[in-house]
């Protein structure tokens, strides 16, 4: 059953009476509305005349407004059956009779939101109605999921927030600058090295990537960064590689200082499993929610859209409320929306897309992304450099932040990181412990260690 569609027409005739009254309103009401958020058609028609006339560098009115929709036929100009389309809103009466629907003009911005909420709320309907068609016919989970995101842009323009004075924006940076609670805090990376260039951690809005070459360690730094984040809000982690439980072996073993491959080969004694059951105890509190293919349905052998982990995102973040980190492993392995017959246009569709994600949801987005092999042929010790990036494209451009990892053989037992862009600090090279039984990152003791056990945190 289908139901009626929420439309005031005594709203929208406010609205264009209005602006006849008042043709100064337009700007701003043309920023809230578009000629298709009009319920009537009649209405929608006018609202698109009173746009040219404007583009025209006319004066609204009723003469003008009505030339301007004598102007616009229906049909093909050689059809005798053509009309203007003034003959269909009910001629240049019609338009007079708009005046008379309302006073004044002091009230026509917040009649246009409600013109603009009402034509939200149809939309909405429109992709809802779409959805329980599909899902009655058994349509795939991906195309139920794209049309969850499409419900969600539906109403998106209509929550956009205004636009602020520089003074406004100033007034709270003030604020923030004499009080630094009053900001939310960026999260910790809980690397107090890597945390410096970054003026204490990474910051919601912002796209981080980091980069390098298989094995090297991008998995172990990332889940040790979402592991501190977790411990102050809610953290997500996506793995495109591997299954949830490989990734909760891999945790683990970095809370537990438990080597890796005893816990894959069971080959636990006492001390152990009293180490892994005091880290198990520690996880499970914390809100960190783990994803892998299967979660995200995709089919096998098949890459997950960019539509379907924005998806999931925004589930997340209703469910869970703010997000402290958002972690993609990685970016070569999700697919863009649409097909393309270039990777390195897929690879840059992708990651704008993920920049567009760390605004929507409020959080930073850290995206793993491999190295291609330019760099093996100049050495085992050589610094990695932006144009490194695998299928670049318009990864570089899109980040606020580009770390690549490299591990040198020697100083022993380090983890090399070249933070290589920085929207908003400096570069750095900044050298963190490495600990391969357990494969955790941390930040330096006194000396370099070749096998450092981990610091274990106090009970």
């Amino acid at each position: 059953m289908t139901r009626p569609r929420p439309c005031d027409p005594r709203v929208e005739s406010a609205v264009l009476g209005a602006l006849l009254i008042d043709p100064s309103r337009l700007p701003v009401v043309s920023a809230i509305l578009r000629p298709e958020d009009m319920g009537d058609p009649a209405r929608a028609e006018i609202y698109r005349a009173m746009l040219l006339v404007d583009l025209a560098g006319q004066e609204l009115s009723v003469p003008t407004v009505s030339s301007q929709l004598r102007a616009m036929p229906i049909g093909h100009p050689d059809d005798e059956r053509t009309v203007p389309r003034l003959n269909t809103v009910g001629g240049a009466q019609a338009i007079d009779d708009l005046i008379a629907s309302v006073s004044s003009a002091a009230m026509v911005e917040q009649h246009a939101r409600l013109v603009a909420e009402d034509a939200a709320r149809r939309r909405a309907m429109d992709v809802a109605e779409k959805v329980l068609v599909r899902a009655s016919e058994s349509a795939p989970l991906a195309t139920l999921s794209s049309l969850s995101v499409s419900l969600a842009d539906a109403v998106a323009g209509v929550v956009a927030s205004e636009s602020e004075s520089l003074g406004d924006v100033l007034d709270v940076l003030g604020d923030s600058l004499a009080d630094p609670t009053v900001d939310t805090p960026p999260t910790s990376t809980g690397l107090h090295a890597l945390d410096k260039p970054f003026a204490g951690g990474w910051r919601e809005g912002e796209l981080i990537i980091v980069a390098a070459r298989p094995g090297v360690g991008k998995t172990a730094l990332a889940l040790r960064t979402t592991l501190h984040a977790a411990r102050g809000g809610a953290a997500v982690f996506v793995s495109l590689e591997m299954p949830k439980a490989q990734l909760a072996s891999r945790v683990l073993s970095a809370e537990s200082g438990v080597a890796l491959h005893r816990i894959r080969a069971r080959t636990l004694d006492a001390k152990d499993m009293t180490a892994i059951s005091a880290a198990n105890l520690r996880l499970r509190k914390l809100p960190l929610y783990l994803h892998d293919l299967k979660s995200l349905a995709a089919g096998r052998g098949q890459r997950p859209t960019l539509a379907a982990l924005r998806a999931m995102a925004l589930r997340e973040r209703a469910r869970r409320g703010r997000l402290s980190l958002l972690v993609v492993d990685y970016l070569q392995l999700v697919r863009s929306d649409r097909d393309r017959d270039m990777r390195e246009q897929e690879v840059s569709e992708v990651a704008r897309g993920l920049k567009e994600l760390s605004l929507e949801v409020g959080a930073p987005v850290v995206a793993l992304a491999q190295l291609n092999r330019a760099i093996e042929r100049r050495g085992e010790d050589a610094e990695p450099e932006l144009s490194d990036l695998r299928e670049s494209g318009e990864i570089e451009q899109a980040a606020d932040a580009v770390i690549f990892l490299g591990r040198p053989k020697t100083p022993a037992g380090v983890m090399r990181v070249y933070v290589k862009k920085n929207r908003n600090g400096p570069t750095a090279t900044v050298d963190l412990r490495w600990a391969p039984d357990t494969a955790r990152p941390g930040d330096l003791t006194d000396e370099y260690e070749g096998n450092v056990t981990p610091i274990r945190r106090a009970q």
